[in-house]
């Protein structure tokens, strides 16, 4: 049976489908991890292996509390209508497509799927990516020690 669920929400994704989204997974019952890409989300170009993740990406998340769709006063999915809400929404930085498909991943590897979240994610600029010194053929992707870093505080 299925345990846990991504969802990467796209520009298509929030405009006509969020809130149906969000319905859908508060009635699965299946806990989920909800990833709001706040910025311009476009391919790398360029991207390669070795080159790994390009942006230093920044990462707001909330949890839901457990079994929070059974509280009296809450109604099916209002939580998309009360993501996470800062200054984070007006950016204009691009995202790489290819950075939220290894958060995707890393979620899965470093976070409890028990639990549901909805990250907002944001990129800062390049990653600078003499940081990584680890071995190609050790690493799932490149510069993931700096996403499970970024995830480590997320519940």
């Amino acid at each position: 049976s299925v345990q846990h669920v991504i969802v990467i929400e796209s520009t298509f994704t929030f405009q006509e489908l969020g809130e149906k989204c969000a319905r859908l997974l508060d009635e699965s019952n299946v806990p989920f991890t909800y990833i709001k890409v706040n910025g311009s989300l476009e391919n790398y170009k360029d991207y390669t292996f070795g080159k790994g993740i390009q942006g230093d990406l920044q990462i707001e998340s909330f949890t839901f509390e457990k079994d929070y769709t059974t509280k009296p006063d809450y109604e099916t999915g209002s939580w998309f209508n009360n993501q996470v809400t800062s200054e984070v929404y007006s950016n204009n930085d691009i995202v790489y497509r290819e950075d939220v498909a290894a958060l995707a991943v890393q979620c899965l590897q470093s976070l409890d799927w028990s639990t549901s979240r909805c990250l907002v994610v944001s990129s800062s600029g390049t990653l600078n990516n003499t940081s990584f010194g680890g071995r190609l053929d050790k690493e799932w992707c490149v510069g993931a020690n700096v996403l499970a870093d970024k995830l480590a505080i997320v519940q």
